[in-house]
């Protein structure tokens, strides 16, 4: 039987030079995320945790999940939150 494993998964640039390891990292940061899908939904709930602590987060709403890679690759943003899968194979993918 085959299994499919899904999550949510964030990818961040290379070298990962803001040394982002979780979402409280974000904190002071920007990040971009597929607009009006779950993972919109935890950058805006980490968005409101990290006010509480008296930082911001910006969050790039992009309509695509490949416009959403190129805000990343091209150093608009600090990280991409996307589904797990996907960001295990654009990992993989040079």
């Amino acid at each position: 039987m085959d299994y499919f494993m899904a999550g949510s998964g964030m990818m961040v640039r290379k070298g990962n030079p803001a040394r982002i390891g979780n979402l409280g990292d974000l904190c002071g940061r920007s990040v971009v995320v597929k607009k009006e899908t779950v993972h919109d939904e935890l950058a805006t709930r980490q968005q409101k945790a990290c006010e509480r602590l008296g930082k911001t987060l910006d969050v790039l709403r992009a309509d695509t999940d490949p416009a959403a890679v190129t805000e990343l690759q091209k150093n608009r943003t600090d990280a991409l939150i996307t589904g797990y899968p996907k960001s295990a194979v654009q990992r993989s993918d040079p």
